[in-house]
């Protein structure tokens, strides 16, 4: 985009080198018009490249905000012009008079409005989002129905299979992976997709060290991937983590994203915590677990 611009922006320049100075009449106007477009493509390909601002679920967001304003402002005219017209035929009052019953009445409907307003937008736009977000929406759902259920298992191998292939198949990220706590490592339990992760972590490498200390959601960037991490923390103790790696279409992880994936976290933890295995040193930490609460 850069070089097509800049060769547009050098055509004046080099047809009057060789003699024709056409691009320096309305013709040129074209040439320039053209560069200004490489140029604005050449700054917003980088940006829709690699979606810094994931641009479908804003342009959908805008577009549901739209539809339920006007449908909020619809209401609003069609309760008021109804109310008006009963009021007209029944009463006798018209609310294009000037006096203070009209007034009054008008004022009234205004706040009655008003005070319901918030229900009809809560309606209206639980509505929309689950018309135009139902695919996103079911992957989260089925993201936190997977960390109820979890609970039951009596299997760790068990647990973090359906933990990550449940994740795979509700958010669209390139791979995943779950490491649990083995002695003074963090162990990769099970992996799906793709992921250029470690085998482990010491206990003391910088994703468990921030794990650790902020006990939080991070994300952190290892080699030239951008990964997530959600901590498994139980009573304060860092019994392991979820790796994700960036989406595929290289969208941000939204709040609600962030929330389902913390929820599942915490009951693979909860279930690493409660059930038995076969690990030295896995009775220390449950004990020590234990003694802080």
């Amino acid at each position: 985009m850069w070089i097509v611009a800049w060769a547009f922006a050098v055509a004046p320049l080099a047809f009057a080198l060789a003699g024709s100075p056409i691009l320096f009449t309305h013709y040129g106007d074209l040439v320039g018009s053209v560069t200004i477009a490489f140029l604005a493509l050449g700054i917003a390909y980088p940006i829709l490249r690699h979606r810094l601002v994931d641009l479908n679920i804003l342009i959908s967001r805008a577009t549901v905000f739209t539809i339920v304003s006007l449908v909020l402002v619809a209401i609003f005219v069609t309760v008021e012009w109804g109310a008006a017209k009963v009021l007209e035929h029944t009463l006798g009052v018209s609310t294009d008079r000037g006096d203070a019953t009209s007034q009054g009445i008008t004022l009234g409907l205004v706040i009655v409005l008003g005070l319901s307003a918030r229900s009809i937008h809560r309606l209206v736009d639980n509505g929309m989002m689950r018309t135009f977000f139902r695919k996103r929406l079911a992957g989260l759902a089925e993201i936190e129905k997977c960390a109820n259920e979890i609970d039951v298992a009596t299997d760790m191998r068990a647990v973090v299979d359906i933990a990550v292939s449940t994740l795979m198949r509700s958010i669209d990220v390139c791979g995943c992976a779950i490491y649990l706590q083995r002695d003074a490592t963090y162990v990769r339990a099970a992996a799906a997709g793709e992921l250029d992760v470690p085998e482990g972590y010491g206990f003391n490498d910088i994703p468990a060290l921030k794990l650790r200390r902020w006990r939080r959601h991070l994300e952190l960037r290892e080699g030239s991937a951008d990964l997530l991490l959600l901590p498994m923390l139980v009573r304060g103790d860092l019994l392991g983590f979820i790796v994700c790696s960036a989406k595929i279409d290289r969208t941000v992880f939204l709040d609600d994203e962030i929330e389902a994936l913390t929820l599942l976290a915490h009951h693979v933890g909860l279930a690493e915590a409660t059930l038995d295995e076969p690990s030295a040193g896995r009775s220390e930490r449950l004990r020590t677990i234990h003694s802080r609460a």
